[in-house]
């Protein structure tokens, strides 16, 4: 996001519920890049959207009733993001704004294919799920060092790289 505004501008943070810990964590991470990378890019509003698209879409709508003039937003997670697209699609602004969302949907998808979203963060929930579990049992087990902090890939998806096969087979699993 920092390119495509050119190092300039002012964004939106858009949470899910306060207390989420992977919402705020995205958040905070955002953020905090912001500052170091580009200290000229604004963040003018965190705001917490709701647990569902509905939600989202509705504070989304009412974001842009009152502050127009921001030039992009970060959604934080799945509800958020499609909420987000929709209020950007019913104020006419779809495309014009600078947008990067959490989690990729048909819907998210479907933006990103029509130039709504510039990018979408891809996760794999399989592997999170996987390496969660088996940490939990060697754990238990006593079996191996367990380390403090696993690190698991993300991927940016964007317009140029969705159909790569590892991100595209990534993306169909997770629209299964």
């Amino acid at each position: 996001m920092s390119v495509s505004l050119g190092g300039r501008g002012s964004v939106v943070v858009v949470r899910t519920i306060e207390g989420s810990g992977s919402s705020e964590e995205r958040s905070r991470g955002f953020i905090e890049y912001i500052q170091k990378y580009s200290p000229n890019i604004q963040i003018v509003a965190k705001i917490y959207a709701g647990p569902t698209h509905g939600t989202a879409f509705r504070r989304a709508l009412a974001l842009w009733k009152e502050q127009p003039q921001i030039d992009g937003v970060f959604t934080t997670n799945g509800p958020s993001s499609e909420g987000m697209l929709l209020a950007l699609r019913q104020a006419g602004i779809a495309g014009k704004k600078k947008f990067v969302a959490f989690d990729v949907t048909s819907l998210l998808l479907k933006g990103l294919e029509l130039n709504e979203i510039e990018g979408l963060v891809l996760q794999d929930p399989w592997k999170i799920g996987y390496i969660g579990v088996r940490t939990a049992m060697a754990s238990v087990a006593n079996t191996v060092h367990i380390p403090k902090i696993i690190t698991l890939n993300a991927h940016m998806v964007t317009l140029e790289n969705y159909k790569n096969p590892e991100i595209d087979a990534q993306i169909s699993h997770q629209l299964k």
